[in-house]
């Protein structure tokens, strides 16, 4: 069956990997030991000759250390040897050098490092056909360390990958493996932190085992089944590199954000659940828990109690203070956390001026590295071609131009070995800001009323309208039905450009910060990083050496990414606006982004668009008064629509009046020259006007003779009419 067909071309896969891992493995160990200083490679021969079997000669361990150049031994050089092979290819000696190089990361579910589990692979293919009968058995089987992360889906995600959001990644790494096998027995795997359980990982290529790591990371084990589980919840929706990418993309933008102050709201009910689960009481009468009462079953033996210091022992609830003194009346707690209860434990994070974490750096440069490897970063990718977009400050960045979200505008940022400055000043940080505005607002919009447009159009207009205090009252009234309407360009001339902000129904200015507000703190982790790339010799291709090295070869651009934010984080500075002016800018920047929601309405008309230019500055006071008239001319729009539907319904009788009271020079100027260019209604108003005053009268004539033809040939009386 076809399932079966899957499962064999993983097998096959994975014995192609397998066959290449422990080459991989080698070099990579080979890698870490040369880039070691060389009193490191010391230790490291001091530590082997003491934890390594006294049989293995002490030449072996030179060999190893040290090789033929001081440096240490090459791959090549231990597949040539087998007793060099034999301690290369040992556990003892890759965690040896681990430690040495200072790197810690293991799975503190397998407790294995990265080059211990990836070890597992060399001969993984000679079992597993035999040991996994479907491919989430070979999840289970085999797998690599990834950082938690914790994933919103969206419907969508399945279409569009970038439809998706990564709303944390937590530094401490676990292993696939591990994770498959404890989600399939529901076992929830808590991480050290305390909190939610963790459900998912990001998978990347390891600096520290870099060739075994990307092998793995791009198997399609990995790189597309896990993926596609990861994503959508589902085996068989790998769509493409892109997948990856948006988790890349998604993580990094989670991962930059400074710390927050103080511990999540879920995950404080998470280890609630875990503390008291089982074991707590709540209030009979309320409701309120976890109350916990241990160590007597009578709770009025003691409840009034004084234990000094003009304490009291309280067994009452705490909210309402219903009491009963046996403990079976009072219920079990059934996990409910009351409001109280959080903010008795400290309260809720929120945001702060403080850098991101040490932790996180880490995984931020990680998460740079491993997409690089990934994702071509040279000037002839296609990730510079999403820079040179910001670069070009009059370039739309909507999806209709290449960019699926606006995450990866930000790992190009990150990631290309060149970034003009042009990319991340003023113009194209407001460009991608307003883009991400854009793209909330249509979310919301559609989430509102649904996906017809004329629906969504009709509800941004009255946000907007409600934030700017217009009234339909202000807007351009249409003529009489009888008279035809000026020009569109004439009547917005005279449009009332007048706006009053107001926040009451719809806080635009919240909005917008908590629209943009990650993205700022990104965009301060992408400049600083930008700026160590610059000032530091031989660029990101030197920083991965780097990274590969060691945590002391890097540490200069992790301590100035840990740099706390200060006032280089606030808006009005990334907007280069007053901070007088800030609350006229979000309004701005609100109404652009509701009223301009896709792509066709962010594009002018010569690329498929709908404008006639480009959006205005939202630093510009003219850009709200324009926004303003926008919809007070949509309101007019909406007026002379119902006009023509009313014409539609009376236009005939109201033409045939007129023209029956017309003289005859004022009856040849309603006909025209030629009366087929007139509108249905105007052209068989005028003729039933002329038959009214007898079929050879003399507006009989002058209609005729304005006519065609085959008009003539239809209505005429004694002959045909002169054609006209």
């Amino acid at each position: 069956g076809n399932a079966g067909d899957q499962l064999q071309d993983l097998l096959s896969d994975l014995e192609t990997v397998a066959a290449k891992m422990r080459g991989a493995l080698r070099e990579d160990l080979c890698a870490k030991v040369a880039a070691l200083p060389e009193q490191a490679r010391r230790r490291l021969r001091q530590r082997l000759a003491v934890e390594l079997p006294p049989q293995v000669p002490r030449q072996v361990l030179d060999a190893f250390c040290f090789g033929a150049t001081g440096y240490g031994a090459t791959a090549q050089e231990v597949a040539e040897d087998a007793e060099l092979a034999a301690i290369t290819d040992g556990g003892l000696v890759a965690r040896a050098v681990w430690e040495v190089a200072g790197i810690s990361q293991r799975s503190y579910v397998s407790l294995q490092t990265s080059w211990e589990q990836l070890y597992e692979w060399c001969d993984a293919a000679l079992d597993a056909a035999n040991v996994c009968h479907s491919e989430y058995e070979l999840l289970m089987y085999l797998g690599s360390l990834g950082y938690p992360i914790d994933v919103q889906r969206r419907a969508a995600t399945q279409m569009n990958p970038f439809a998706m959001e990564v709303t944390r990644v937590r530094a401490a790494v676990a292993d696939s493996a591990s994770l498959c096998c404890a989600l399939r027995s529901e076992q929830p795997v808590v991480p050290p932190e305390g909190g939610v359980a963790i459900e998912d990982l990001l998978v990347l290529v390891d600096p520290d085992v870099p060739r075994a790591s990307k092998l793995a990371a791009s198997s399609k084990l990995l790189g597309e089944v896990y993926t596609s589980v990861v994503l959508c919840r589902d085996l068989h929706m790998y769509t493409g590199w892109s997948m990856r990418m948006a988790l890349h993309a998604h993580s990094l933008l989670a991962a930059i954000q400074p710390r927050a102050p103080a511990v999540s709201q879920s995950d404080l009910e998470a280890q609630l659940r875990r503390q008291y689960m089982g074991r707590a009481y709540q209030c009979r009468h309320c409701g309120f828990g976890p109350i916990d009462h241990f160590a007597c079953g009578d709770l009025a033996s003691h409840h009034g109690e004084s234990v000094g210091s003009g304490a009291q022992i309280n067994n009452a609830c705490p909210r309402c203070e219903w009491f009963s003194a046996d403990l079976a009346d009072w219920p079990a707690w059934d996990g409910t956390v009351p409001a109280a209860a959080l903010q008795d434990r400290g309260g809720i994070s929120g945001g702060g001026g403080h850098g991101c974490t040490a932790a996180l750096v880490e995984v931020s440069l990680r998460i740079c590295y491993s997409a690089r490897a990934l994702w071509r970063s040279d000037a002839g990718g296609s990730a510079q071609e999403l820079c040179n977009k910001l670069a070009m400050w009059d370039q739309p960045l909507t999806a209709a131009d290449g960019v699926d979200h606006p995450v990866q505008l930000l790992l190009a940022l990150a990631i290309c070995d060149e970034v003009s400055d042009s990319s991340l000043e003023t113009p194209a940080v407001l460009a991608l800001l307003n883009e991400v505005c854009a793209r909330r607002a249509r979310d919301e919009l559609r989430a509102s009323v649904g996906t017809d447009e004329d629906m969504v159009a009709k509800e941004a207009r009255r946000r907007v309208a409600g934030f700017l205090g217009i009234a339909d009252a202000s807007a351009p009234h249409a003529a009489a039905i009888e008279e035809p309407e000026p020009p569109q360009a004439t009547v917005r001339e005279t449009c009332c450009a007048d706006w009053r902000l107001i926040s009451n129904d719809f806080d635009f200015a919240t909005w917008v910060r908590e629209t943009v507000q990650p993205w700022v703190g990104a965009l301060l982790f992408v400049r600083r990083l930008r700026r160590q790339l610059v000032h530091r010799d031989g660029g990101w291709p030197q920083l991965e050496r780097d990274l590969e090295s060691g945590p002391a070869a890097y540490a200069d651009v992790a301590r100035a990414l840990q740099a706390p934010v200060g006032d280089t984080g606030s808006l009005a500075d990334w907007l280069d606006v007053k901070a007088c002016d800030l609350r006229r800018v979000c309004a701005t920047m609100a109404a652009q982004a509701l009223l301009h929601h896709s792509s066709q309405l962010r594009r002018v008309t010569v690329v498929g668009g709908s404008l006639g230019e480009p959006l205005g500055d939202v630093r510009e006071t003219a850009t709200l008064q324009g926004l303003a008239v926008d919809l007070r001319m949509a309101v007019y729009r909406d007026r002379v629509a119902a006009k023509v539907r009313e014409w539609h319904r009376v236009g005939l009788d109201i033409t045939v009046t007129r023209a029956r009271a017309a003289d005859i020079g004022q009856y040849a100027q309603m006909c025209g020259s030629h009366v087929h260019s007139l509108t249905r209604e105007a052209f068989w108003g005028l003729w039933r006007a002329a038959k009214k005053d007898g079929c050879n009268g003399d507006k009989v004539k002058e209609f005729l003779s304005r006519a065609n033809q085959a008009f003539n040939n239809k209505y005429a009386r004694g002959g045909p009419a002169i054609a006209s």
